[in-house]
This record gives C-alpha cells, structure tokens and sequence, in this order.
C-alpha cells in the first residue's frame, strides 16, 4: 500500500485549516465513477479531519484514487485524480470561503496615504487596477500598493491591506472619498459584489 497524503490550507501555504473533512475515493479509471474507500480493512480511518497543521494521509492499494474536501462556510474541493503507483506525497489544496470579502477598515496614515484593509486575501493586481480615491468631485492620481503582500502557492500576489499614495499631498480640510469597486476579488476569485464607498 503507497501513500497520498498533504495538507489543506486557505489562500497561503502557511495558513492551514483544521477540521477540514478528507475524504478518499477511489474509481477504476481517472474519469471514475469515485465511490468512498473502505479503509477499515487497511487499519484506516475514511473520512478523517485534518490536524491543527491541516494535514491529512493514507496508505491505499494501486490504482486511482481522488481526494474529497468539505468544511462548512467553504467550497468543496477536489484533487486532480492521483493513479498509485507513483505514491503521491504533497497533495495541497486550497479552500476557498463561500462569503464574500468585505472591506474592515479605511483610514488615512500619519504620511498622507490612505490604507484599506479587507477581511481576507484578496488579489493584489484586481486591487491596485480598480482602488481609486476622490477629494471632492476631482480624482486623485497616484499609486496603490499591497502591504506585506505574499505570493501564494498558485504564485499570485496576495495582501489584505492597500495602500493608495497620492501623486501630491492631501491639502489641510479635504475631503476624501474611498471607492472599492464590486468586482476586485479575494484569492478564490469571488468578488466583493458592490461598490464600496468611504
């Protein structure tokens, strides 16, 4: 018996979901039918939860085999099909919330830029293209850049706070309007849906 195994993890490789429901199936070809596997007669448990480390793994005979993954306020996810042999060691998977973003703080910094903060991993190139901010009827140029950005195992640039600096200082008793346009999208691609303004 050889080994699929991983770890499940939500936006960053680093940030690992517990209590995430693997289940294997097998099938008698990669386009299946997948059925459960019975792995008590191997001495296993199917389904399990992963660890605190999100973490999850089997030992299963050759043949192919798919891994099912479900967590409330989740999508259900799937691996690719896997054919034992080879044995299949780091099978990651990345689960994506069924809620969408929203947006937690806006406020202006101590050096004159603006900062947004989303309560999620959102994509940091749909940000930066739509983020734009407004001192009365006029638009304010200048330039967006992700916070403490990270890339993610699908090597996409991710952050969860934006900073937008203007191309010259904010002027004493302006005010500024904050827009968020709908369609910037956290790191599963679900967008934030409507317009918000600050």
């Amino acid at each position: 018996i050889y080994d699929p195994s991983g770890y499940v993890y939500e936006a960053l490789g680093a940030q690992r979901l517990e209590g995430v429901t693997a289940t294997v199936l097998s099938g008698p070809s990669p386009d299946g039918p997948w059925t459960a596997w019975d792995a008590g007669a191997f001495g296993q448990t199917n389904p399990q939860s992963t660890t605190a480390a999100g973490t999850y793994g089997w030992d299963v005979p050759q043949g192919w085999w798919m891994v099912r993954y479900e967590k409330a306020g989740y999508r259900t996810a799937h691996s690719e099909p896997l054919q034992v042999l080879p044995e299949h060691y780091g099978v990651e998977v990345d689960l994506h919330r069924l809620a969408a973003p929203a947006l937690s703080e806006v406020l202006v910094t101590d050096q004159g830029a603006v900062e947004v903060v989303f309560d999620q991993w959102m994509r940091s190139d749909s940000v930066r293209e739509l983020l734009s901010v407004r001192a009365g009827t006029q638009a304010v140029p200048g330039t967006v850049t992700a916070v403490g950005e990270e890339r993610s195992p699908a090597d996409l640039g991710l952050a969860r706070a934006f900073r937008f600096t203007p191309a010259a200082p904010f002027g004493s008793g302006q005010v500024l309007t904050v827009t968020v346009p709908g369609a910037v999208v956290d790191h599963g691609g679900v967008a934030l849906g409507t317009d918000t303004v600050r």
